[in-house]
């Protein structure tokens, strides 16, 4: 069964696979993600059971952008249904969804949601993220291991999650 932290590997996995050239490992997919090793290896693992990640003989592994749009489109709104907590503006975070990049440039909302964490340079309603890996660096901007556009996916993502119809389609 598929977790959590699958997701934010295989998005990972997907934009490395979008980099020509790039090769990866569990050492640099566990950096990148902010998990250990051994929980990149066993996620990917997962996600070849599934179908979302697949190889083959002389070929790295590969996602196949159908499946990952399903899983998206789908599966994620429903399965990993967002945790709000605390009022409009309370929270110090970092932007997320709507809110965060890249969506921040082309929507406008009163409505501002962060990821809980204290080095964040917003104020907003609290939402918890996909997996707690997300706020050990990999998408805190100005950490050592801050990882820019593994931000902006999961910014996607939870446009997905919480977003209205209007929000998923810009998503």
């Amino acid at each position: 069964m598929l977790r959590s932290q699958d997701v934010v590997v295989v998005l990972q996995l997907r934009a490395v696979a979008s980099e020509a050239g790039q090769a990866w490992t569990y050492a640099g997919l566990a950096g990148a993600t902010g998990l250990s090793a051994s929980q990149a290896h066993a996620s990917v693992e997962r996600l070849k059971a599934a179908g979302l990640v697949r190889s083959d003989a002389d070929e790295p592994l590969w996602v196949p952008a159908k499946a990952l749009g399903t899983l998206l489109q789908h599966a994620v709104p429903l399965w990993l249904y967002p945790e709000t907590q605390g009022p409009p503006g309370a929270v110090r975070g970092i932007p997320t969804a709507w809110s965060g990049p890249p969506l921040s440039s082309v929507m406008q909302s009163d409505r501002v949601v962060v990821w809980p964490h204290p080095q964040g340079e917003s104020l907003g309603e609290s939402v918890a993220p996909l997996h707690a890996c997300v706020l050990k660096g990999a998408c805190v901007p100005g950490h050592r291991d801050y990882n820019a556009r593994l931000h902006e996916v999961l910014a996607l993502v939870d446009a997905l999650r919480l977003g209205r119809a209007r929000d998923r389609r810009e998503a």
